[in-house]
């Protein structure tokens, strides 16, 4: 968020497909504007990060899934394929991470940026 970006939800994600081919995300009806931070508990996402960094929902255009690697040799981004998700075709990656959560390689901005 204080590099421009927009918390849409944590954990599990709604997704609803619009115009024929744009699938949307937003949170879980239940839970949707929760946000569980480590050392505080689970808060409201608009009172803990401010109304300005939190949106209901947004376009999908990506899939990004974080692996949990097994060793320190494991550093590689892997390689970027495809997902289909409700007949939408969407660029799919897997990043590696260490067993604390830490990324392996590189930043999620950055591989998304970069991404072909």
């Amino acid at each position: 968020m204080e590099r421009g970006h927009i918390w849409i939800a944590d954990d599990a994600v709604e997704v609803e497909k619009r115009n024929g081919n744009v699938l949307y995300g937003r949170g879980h009806g239940l839970t949707g504007h929760l946000i569980e931070i480590k050392g505080v508990g689970v808060v409201r996402a608009k009172e803990f990060l401010g109304a300005k960094a939190v949106s209901d929902e947004t376009a999908i255009r990506i899939i990004v899934e974080f692996e949990k690697a097994s060793s320190n040799s494991e550093t590689e981004i892997g390689r970027a394929t495809g997902k289909n998700i409700m007949g939408v075709q969407l660029p799919f990656i897997k990043i590696p991470v260490f067993s604390h959560g830490a990324l392996m390689a590189g930043n999620v901005e950055s591989v998304v940026r970069n991404f072909p």
